[in-house]
């Protein structure tokens, strides 16, 4: 069997990916055999991609791997992003990705102060 009639497969596990406020994250979709199928990239089930080219090219970019930019990460970009491999009408592949923002405080400046040993 060639490369060209094995079905399209996906090379990693779906990720919970974490980004502070305002950063961007990136999203992987490594997946092998698709290059003759189509490929978009849905928002809580919305198309927000459609093979290399956004929608929204303000919120998301999408790189010739597949990797979807999230540009400034705020509550509304979070939630649940998948990688979708269309093979037939009526068969897809999909790789979920959970997007969502860092809690806590972020360390400015950590000193240490009086720390002589003798």
């Amino acid at each position: 069997m060639d490369d060209a009639s094995l079905p399209p497969r996906f090379l990693m596990q779906p990720e919970t990916v974490t980004a502070r406020d305002g950063e961007s994250a990136f999203l992987k979709c490594p997946v092998e055999n698709a290059e003759n199928y189509g490929q978009v990239w849905l928002k809580d089930q919305n198309t927000i991609a459609n093979g290399n080219r956004s929608m929204q090219p303000d919120l998301y970019d999408v790189f010739p791997n597949r990797t979807l930019l999230v540009k400034n990460v705020k509550p509304s970009t979070t939630g649940y992003y998948s990688c979708t491999i269309y093979i037939s009408n009526s068969k897809k592949a999909s790789l979920t990705h959970k997007l969502k923002l860092e809690n806590g405080a972020e360390i400015v400046s950590l000193r240490a102060q009086n720390n002589i040993t003798q």
